[in-house]
């Protein structure tokens, strides 16, 4: 089975712990989703960085249901930062959408569960991890200088500047800073926002925590 054409789709299906058989940082996945499928919209030309804002190329078609709707409510909204929609209207809907659509196209099972017998949940089996892992390698070899074309690429940056562990773990972090650095300089606007809007919510949390 080929992965998904969206950054969206394989960010989510690399989000998933082949380990422990669940689905990893979900409190700030829906951001990193949301900053996959602005830098996918980039990388088609389908959208472009104005003066720090997102517009719309007039292009409205990038062939995928998940990136035609965010790209028609960028087309129908006023012009906004990255930040803003990387954060706009995402929790918990834009990691459902991704969810449903992998399973729609069979990349994963969603089994309904209930966690201590009462609250809702959901176990998630990926149908054929082989693939994943073959791009998770690729994407290993690349932060020692391997080749990456440009989606890996921002899959890397994607994954580093959300802390995914299980694409670049912290000791890859710190082995590979300056290869990251590179990588995330090379990936668009959406990497750095992403990485703005965590910290943002990272330290509201911390706020109302203590």
């Amino acid at each position: 089975m080929r992965l998904p054409e969206s950054l969206p789709g394989s960010v989510f299906l690399l989000a998933f712990d082949p380990r422990r058989q669940r689905l990893t940082g979900q409190s700030y996945l829906c951001y990193t989703l949301r900053a996959a499928a602005l830098t996918d919209l980039l990388l088609r030309n389908l959208i472009v960085n104005e003066a720090g804002k997102v517009r719309g190329t007039g292009r409205m078609r990038a062939g995928d249901p998940l990136l035609d709707a965010l790209l028609a409510r960028i087309a129908a909204d006023e012009p906004r930062s990255w930040e803003a929609w990387v954060r706009r209207r995402t929790r918990p809907r834009t990691r459902v959408e991704v969810r449903e659509q992998l399973a729609t196209g069979g990349w994963i099972t969603v089994e309904p569960r209930r966690f201590l017998g009462i609250f809702p949940t959901v176990k998630i089996t990926v149908v054929d991890p082989g693939p994943v892992e073959q791009l998770r390698q690729r994407l290993v070899l690349a932060l020692d200088g391997g080749p990456v074309d440009e989606r890996e690429r921002a899959i890397l940056a994607l994954a580093n500047a959300a802390g995914m562990g299980t694409v670049v773990s912290w000791r890859q972090r710190r082995a590979h800073r300056h290869r990251l650095a590179e990588l995330t300089a090379l990936a668009g606007p959406a990497v750095p926002a992403l990485r703005k809007v965590i910290r943002q919510a990272q330290a509201a949390a911390a706020a109302a925590g203590g």
